[in-house]
């Protein structure tokens, strides 16, 4: 007769067992790294975004960014509470990743440069990256 015995058959789902238990702790951690580094990305390109928008006087404005638990706003406006609603953008980050430090940036009309300048800072449990805004609207991480 040929087969397998009940004996392999345990011994088997206990390797895929012990194996899927070693590796669930690895996911997760590159899971939190790439969340950490897309939220990166995300909060850099609207920064910069929102800087081009100024510099090119779109819309006869400054344009800024705002950012909140789970997205960056791209806005058009003096500041985020009075801006033109239409031309918002926005972006999602991970609900996982945690900011800190600047929530508002807004660059004036043509010559791009910060009103603010400071830190954001991207936070998730056991790691952070920090966005650094200078006052020559350089936006360094």
């Amino acid at each position: 007769m040929k087969g397998f015995t009940l004996i392999e058959v345990i011994i088997s789902l206990s390797i895929i067992a012990i194996l899927t238990g070693i590796s669930m702790p690895v996911y997760k951690i590159m899971q939190q790294k790439n969340d950490l580094k897309m939220a990166e990305f995300t909060v850099v390109s609207a920064l910069r975004r929102a800087q081009v928008l100024a510099q090119a006087a779109e819309g006869d404005s400054d344009w800024g960014t705002h950012i909140e638990n789970s997205q960056i706003s791209i806005f058009k406006g003096a500041n985020y509470a009075n801006r033109d609603v239409i031309s918002d953008e926005k972006f999602p980050i991970s609900s996982r990743i945690l900011p800190s430090g600047l929530a508002d940036v807004i660059f004036d009309k043509l010559t791009g440069l910060p009103e603010q300048t400071g830190q954001i800072i991207l936070s998730s449990s056991d790691d952070s990256k920090i966005i650094t805004i200078n006052e020559k609207g350089a936006v360094e991480y």
